[in-house]
């Protein structure tokens, strides 16, 4: 985890398909332990026909999992802009979209994890 944590190496995390293949159940999952370690994570989907999941439902897990409210679920999307295999002017772009959408947090709060 410290090497991951050191070069900020960016983990896309698809915790229902992990539940389903890795691990017995939430309390398992190294998540809490690889956020403590700092490294970087996002939240993402693996086959959500299959799962029964949606991007949604993996942001309402992972924020039931380790408490999270807006500001962490903001930060953690934040994060998947950075490690996107895109241009600055795309990123920019998106993190103001992050920053505007509806039910986020005022523009005011700090940008976790940016």
């Amino acid at each position: 985890m410290r090497r991951l944590a050191d070069e900020a190496v960016t983990l896309n995390v698809c915790l229902s398909s992990n539940l389903v293949h890795l691990y017995p159940d939430r309390s398992a999952h190294p998540f809490p332990a690889l956020h403590a370690a700092g490294v970087p994570l996002t939240v993402n989907t693996d086959d959500p026909g299959y799962l029964g999941i949606d991007l949604t439902g993996e942001f309402e897990a992972v924020a039931d999992l380790m408490r999270w409210g807006l500001d962490e679920l903001a930060g953690v999307s934040h994060r998947a802009v950075d490690a996107a295999f895109c241009g600055d002017d795309q990123k920019t772009s998106l993190h103001r979209t992050i920053d505007h959408a509806p039910m986020s947090p005022s523009s005011e709060r700090s940008a976790v994890g940016r």
